[in-house]
Parts: structure tokens; C-alpha cells; sequence
């Protein structure tokens, strides 16, 4: 336990004079409950001398750090001020702090900033990384990482079984666990960039983890989203309140997760608020004409802050993985096959065609709530092929025409009346 530790004023040269010379040391308090700086008086000398005390979280360690300035003037090597030792404690602390930051510290300093910027998934992400990282690298010092230690983590994991979460092994593909280890190594980069920012000031590198690559192949394949018709042929056999929840994703391309949140008063103006999202950022989706009659025909005559979307047959909202069943059994009745899950037909669907009917990828970006175009681009640029081209005969510089010039291109022909000439 910490013991309690007496302020004692030892800051200026006046009020150390003031203390008797004694074996004890008269301690000041830098960081409450971990960190003294101490001055004792010595007999012979009668100047003092620095000492710093640092408890571990297990136990005191006591540090000589310097002579005190009581006699000479402080050389900032030696001989020291009360704020140069204050200086050389606290930079030795930092060092056994540094030294000990493990990368489990790294993930729960990440995880609670997410947590406290509002991001949804901070709690699926402290998840996912007790699961992936922290077995194995969890008690390694953050600055003692190396590129081929993070490597043979990630290629660990990628040749490692798929596990239900009950422990249970279950079929997976290579593809699947690259996939996995890609997104396990997000996590843990983003939880190390995060501790080398907050302490950038240490010296701390980042070198180890930018040499740090995913697998190129892990990317998942792309989902599969539906055509227009399939669409129609989709909502015709929904049920109810699925109906709505399924049209209303397709309307708005927003999450499962936002739009089963979306409150009556989050529709107006003919946008749609996401109040709460994946990213913790807020952002607010233009809609159709159509969606608007959508909209307003679901959220007549009833309050504010009603559900806009509920699941009325249970009385409440949706919840996780609640609309799996119904959508199956809607695909089947609509005869898609094979089956759709929601994500597909919705959200990847709504930037899929709004990408082949022409919308600007940074448009599609804003819509799904990207925080840039590069997820966008990754998976929706190859749906419009002439997306370049378009783009270079709108905004490429012009230069006005060539003039005109006498000189033909080198054809087959103008080759052979050249050589031809050349021979005579």
C-alpha cells in the first residue's frame, strides 16, 4: 500500500536552510502516490543532497540523483536546482514507465479513447483483441517489438484453426483467417500508434510496426449486392416491419446497427441524422424523392422520439443479428439465390448501383460514412470503369488546340514512300 508522505518545502534555497540536519529525508510529492523528490542535509558538508522515490505499484525505490544547490551554483550536471532535479525524476520515471507499457496497456488505453469519443464498435474491438492479440502479445513491452515478432504473430494467426467462440474448432478458409489476421493487426496497430502519439515525447519508436504489412491476398472477396429488379422482387416478399427496416437501408445505405436507432425526429428536411455511428461521428444522409414519401408515410402522426423503425411483433427495437432469419426467409420467397444477408442487400447494394448510376465516389463516401474515399474506392471504383476517364474530360487542364503542321504521322504507308525515296 502507499504510505502517506509529508510535503515538506524544500523549493528554494531559504526554506531548505530552515531544516536540521538529519539521517531522514524531507520528501515533496511530484506525482501523488508514486513519485517524491527528497532533500536531506548532510552533516559534514552542509549542503544537501537530491533523492528521488518511485513506487512500481509493488514497492518504493530510493535514488540519490544529485548535490543540491545550497552552496554553489548549479552546473545542471552535478549540482542541481530544485526544478533540475524535479526534471531528472520525473524524466527516469518516464523511462520505467516507458520500459513497462505492455501492449495489453497499448489495446485498454486505445479501446477507453474510442470508448469516450463514442465510437459503437469500441466494445467489439476490446473483444476481438483479448481473442487475437493479447494471447499472445499481451505481456510484451510495447518498446521491445520487433517487425519479425509482429510477423510471426500475424502468419501464427492466419495458419491457425477458426474457433467458435465457445472454443470449439470450425471450418474456415485460408482466405478467411488472412482476412482475420488483417483485421486483428488494424486493431493492434492502431492501439500502438496511439500509445507512440500520446508518448512521442519519450523517444519512443514506431519503427517495428511500420514495417508491419497485412497480407496482400486477405482482402475479402467482394460482396455481392442486387440489381434493381432483385430489389423489387426482395421488398415485395418482406414482411411488415422488416419491410420497412429492409427498404429503409436500401433507401439510405445506412448500418443494420443506425438505422435500428433512428428515432421519428431523426427524419426532416428530407434528410436522415445518424446521431450514432460505427466512427463515433455524426452525419446526416440526403434521401430521394421516393425515400421522402417513404419516410413520411412511416412517421405520420406518431412522437419525436418514437422508434422509427421498430419491431412491433416483439414490442421493441431490433437487436443484434435479429434480421437474419427474416431475411432468408425473404430471399426465399423472392427467389434469390443464393440468399443475400442484410449488409449485401442493403447498404452494399445502395453504393453499388448509386456507383454504376454515376454518383462521385467522395458523394458515396459521405453517404456510408467513410471517413475517406479509400474504402470507397477499394470497394466500389471498379463498378465504374469509365470513373477515370469522366473525371479527366471534366477537370483535366486544357491547353487550347495544336496548331497545324505539315508533318504526317509515320504510318506503314508513309514508311514505305520514305524508304522508297531514301533507295532512289
Amino acid at each position: 500500500m502507499v504510505a502517506t508522505v509529508r510535503d515538506i518545502n524544500i523549493v528554494t534555497r531559504t526554506a531548505r536552510a530552515r531544516l536540521r540536519v538529519s539521517r531522514n529525508i524531507y520528501w515533496r510529492t511530484i506525482v501523488a502516490g508514486r513519485l517524491h523528490i527528497g532533500y536531506r542535509r548532510e552533516k559534514v558538508a552542509g549542503n544537501g543532497v537530491w533523492y528521488s522515490r518511485l513506487y512500481d505499484g509493488k514497492k518504493y525505490s530510493v535514488k540519490r540523483i544529485g548535490v543540491a544547490d545550497d552552496l554553489v551554483e548549479s552546473d545542471g550536471n552535478v549540482v542541481l536546482t530544485f526544478e533540475e532535479a524535479q526534471a531528472r525524476a520525473k524524466a527516469a520515471t518516464e523511462v520505467i514507465r516507458k520500459a513497462r507499457t505492455t501492449v495489453a496497456d497499448a489495446v485498454a488505453r486505445y479501446v477507453a479513447a474510442a470508448r469516450t469519443r463514442g465510437a459503437k464498435t469500441a466494445d467489439e474491438m476490446g473483444k476481438k483483441a483479448a481473442r487475437l492479440i493479447l494471447p499472445e502479445l499481451g505481456d510484451v513491452v510495447v518498446a521491445k517489438l520487433t517487425t519479425k515478432k509482429l510477423n510471426d504473430w500475424r502468419d501464427a494467426l492466419a495458419n491457425s484453426a477458426a474457433t467458435y467462440r465457445g472454443g470449439a474448432e470450425r471450418p474456415s478458409s485460408d482466405r478467411a483467417r488472412r482476412v482475420t489476421a488483417n483485421k486483428a493487426r488494424t486493431i493492434l496497430v492502431a492501439a500502438l500508434n496511439h500509445v507512440f502519439e500520446e508518448d512521442e515525447d519519450e523517444g519512443l519508436s514506431d519503427a517495428a510496426w511500420k514495417k508491419f504489412k497485412p497480407f496482400r491476398e486477405g482482402d475479402a472477396p467482394k460482396s455481392r449486392h442486387l440489381s434493381a429488379d432483385e430489389v423489387t422482387r426482395l421488398l415485395n416478399a418482406a414482411d411488415g416491419d422488416f419491410r420497412d427496416l429492409l427498404r429503409a437501408g436500401i433507401e439510405t445505405g445506412a448500418r443494420y446497427g443506425e438505422l435500428t436507432r433512428l428515432r421519428v425526429r431523426d427524419f426532416a428536411n428530407g434528410k436522415i441524422a445518424i446521431e450514432v455511428s460505427k466512427t463515433g461521428k455524426p452525419r446526416s444522409i440526403d434521401i430521394t424523392e421516393d425515400g421522402v414519401a417513404f419516410f413520411t408515410s412511416i412517421s405520420a402522426g406518431r412522437s419525436p422520439d418514437d422508434l422509427l423503425l421498430p419491431n412491433r411483433r416483439l414490442g421493441r427495437e431490433w437487436r443484434k443479428s435479429e434480421q437474419n432469419r427474416p431475411m432468408l426467409a425473404a430471399c426465399k420467397a423472392a427467389r434469390i439465390d443464393p440468399p443475400i444477408n442484410f449488409y449485401g442487400a442493403t447498404r452494399h447494394t445502395y453504393a453499388s448501383l448509386a456507383v454504376m448510376n454515376g454518383m462521385p465516389l467522395i458523394s458515396v463516401a459521405h453517404v456510408l460514412g467513410h471517413s475517406s474515399t479509400r474504402m470507397t474506392e477499394k470497394h466500389y471504383a471498379h463498378l465504374s470503369p469509365s470513373h477515370v476517364a469522366d473525371q479527366v474530360a471534366r477537370f483535366a487542364p486544357r491547353l487550347g488546340a495544336v496548331e497545324p503542321s505539315n508533318v504526317e504521322p509515320l504510318t506503314k504507308r508513309n514508311k514505305t514512300v520514305a524508304n522508297a525515296r531514301a533507295a532512289g
